[in-house]
């Protein structure tokens, strides 16, 4: 039987749900059926969203298919697992501990084994505000990874918006030029979040390093794409670069948008964030005070 199945199926029944209430509108009940039943594989994006969904803890699911020997999970599927819940739930004692599960594994190859520890320590690292103390053999690894991806899919965008902060501007400029050659309707629009979400990142960088221009480059790429609901946190932080841009050349700014912005966010679950980015406003226009402290902003792709 397939082992994503059968702990699928465990977990399904400890919560006293059906197939359909598990699955749907995710995956089709008959096609859910037979991924429990070891007859259909389902996709890493489709598993992430019926365990998020169902409030399976992600790790922990990697870690019971990890004991049972599973050998049905793709790399793929492993790397989605790994980083899903990183920047979520900012769970580092658990990120150790799927670290140690990977460093156990005896199904996976040395090669793969090494690249997922990479990437595991890339997510302690950033949770950790340690980025910049990651080894030098460890960052090229993951730099090389991305030169092996053919193209810019969920997975490599994924991998790259993660170690973004541990690259130069100028090899950062390389990566999101490559990215813009298309389109960005060209991409899905789960991609695109991620790609919008990536330049966030890199205008952050951009403007601790008083790259102004370079960020408002970047930032017209933001307030050009269309808005849709899935997007809406990255057009809203759009906006929020837009002001303090402006802010930042002495311009006067419509105070209240900017409050808009704090209050939206916090209401929606997010004062972590609200409170992150009232700091870097401080921190980076002449609007100073004494309550300010040095404070990097790093959303999760």
């Amino acid at each position: 039987m397939n082992t994503i199945g059968k702990q699928l199926k465990i977990e399904r029944k400890n919560r006293g749900l059906t197939q359909s209430e598990m699955c749907q509108p995710i995956l089709s009940t008959s096609y859910y059926a037979k991924v429990e039943k070891g007859y259909h594989k389902i996709a890493a994006e489709d598993l992430l969203s019926i365990l998020k969904q169902n409030k399976i803890d992600v790790i922990d699911f990697f870690i019971s298919l990890e004991k049972k020997g599973a050998t049905d999970i793709s790399y793929e599927q492993l790397i989605h697992l790994a980083w899903s819940e990183a920047h979520l739930k900012q769970d580092i004692p658990k990120l150790h501990r799927l670290k140690k599960s990977v460093d156990h594994n005896q199904v996976m190859s040395k090669k793969q084994k090494a690249l997922l520890l990479a990437l595991l320590d890339l997510s302690i690292a950033g949770l950790s505000d340690s980025l910049i103390s990651m080894p030098p053999d460890t960052k090229q690894l993951l730099q090389n990874y991305l030169f092996t991806l053919p193209t810019w899919n969920k997975l490599k965008l994924s991998v790259y918006g993660n170690a973004l902060r541990v690259y130069t501007i100028e090899s950062n400029q390389l990566f999101i030029n490559s990215i813009l050659k298309k389109e960005l309707t060209s991409y899905t629009l789960s991609n695109r979040c991620i790609i919008l979400t990536i330049l966030l990142n890199f205008i952050s960088i951009c403007i601790e390093s008083n790259q102004d221009k370079l960020a408002s480059n970047y930032l017209e790429f933001i307030n050009r794409e269309t808005s849709f609901p899935e997007n809406f946190f990255q057009k809203t932080l759009g906006h929020y670069f837009t002001l303090l841009l402006l802010a930042r050349q002495n311009k006067q700014i419509p105070m209240e948008e900017l409050t808009a912005i704090y209050k939206v966010l916090t209401l929606t679950g997010l004062s972590q964030y609200a409170t992150e980015l009232e700091i870097f406003f401080k921190n980076h226009t002449s609007i100073v005070t004494s309550s300010s402290m040095a404070c990097s902003l790093s959303f999760p792709p």
